[in-house]
């Protein structure tokens, strides 16, 4: 004879499990504590009782349950990963027109390419610890909001300096969006799900990385350059509404705030003197004291 089931209650699956949304806390109680009941029942169903009519993997199928909400804010996630890495790669095709309407050189282009990457190189490791300190739910949102500002000064930089100082900015939103999907994925997926979650909000993201050419190509040529960045505002306004709706608040997974500041800043200011060294070699020659003072301050910081 199967077993009976009982009809499962609002919020629940069958074996009794909470089926959480998505960044519902770093304990992940909609998670990893239906694994634990169900590894506790020896893989059985309710009330420990097989089917004789099911396999034991049949039995097991409801720990793997994921809400529709928390699917959502996958896609949620990965749409702004692909925004994140749509943009930069676009950038690529556009730096002959940026040089020519801010008049700037080889060597400021390759800046308008490094700030981006030196703010989110730099500033990854302080954002996967904000986001354990403040919740990660609130990192990605704050991060999001000032990735979508800065690329709206991005796109109407009137000069070299500014857009510079644009893309600092919009890599210091990065490091602070990165690393706060991959907690709120974990939060709020089971551990039998969470490898195909990051694998699905991956795939997303390089998807950007492949045809971020052919976007920045088609922009630039009908709309012009700064067209590549002003995209971006409403798709992130879009998706910080969907954000605040879809992700469930998380509680902070550290109880204490402290942050190594000096570790933060060593490792920024090596990176920055070791891409300030490699970029104006060549301009001001590779025996030139600050150039050299450069490679000391990297070798210092290592």
């Amino acid at each position: 004879m199967s077993s009976v089931v009982e009809r499962p209650s609002a919020g629940r699956d069958r074996s009794g499990c909470v089926v959480g949304s998505l960044g519902d806390s770093p304990s992940h109680r909609g998670a990893d504590q239906c694994e634990r009941m169900l590894r506790s029942r020896g893989g059985r169903g309710l009330g420990g009782r097989l089917s004789a009519a099911q396999p034991p993997e049949a039995a097991r199928p409801a720990c793997a349950l994921v809400s529709k909400k928390t699917w959502l804010g996958l896609g949620a996630l990965g749409l702004v990963s692909f925004l994140l890495t749509l943009d930069d790669t676009a950038l690529s095709v556009a730096l002959p027109s940026v040089g020519r309407d801010l008049g700037l050189g080889l060597s400021g282009l390759e800046w308008v390419v490094n700030a981006y990457t030196l703010a989110l190189a730099a500033l990854l490791l302080a954002g996967g610890r904000l986001a354990d300190a403040f919740g990660a739910r609130r990192v990605f949102l704050i991060g999001l909001a000032g990735f979508t500002v800065a690329s709206l000064a991005a796109g109407l930089a009137p000069s070299g300096v500014l857009l510079l100082a644009a893309r600092g900015l919009q890599g210091a939103g990065a490091a602070l969006v990165m690393p706060a999907s991959l907690a709120v994925i974990h939060a709020g997926f089971p551990e039998r799900r969470r490898g195909l979650a990051v694998g699905v909000w991956a795939g997303i993201s390089a998807a950007g990385l492949a045809i971020g050419p052919l976007v920045g190509a088609a922009l630039t040529e009908s709309l012009g350059w700064g067209s590549i960045f002003l995209v971006n505002v409403p798709v992130g306004v879009l998706a910080l509404a969907a954000g605040r709706v879809i992700l469930a608040k998380s509680m902070p997974a550290a109880r204490e705030r402290r942050f190594d500041l000096a570790g933060m800043l060593t490792s920024a200011v090596t990176l920055v003197a070791l891409v300030f060294a490699l970029t104006e070699g060549m301009s001001y020659g590779w025996r030139s004291p600050l150039v050299l003072a450069s490679f000391a301050a990297t070798a210092a910081g290592l």
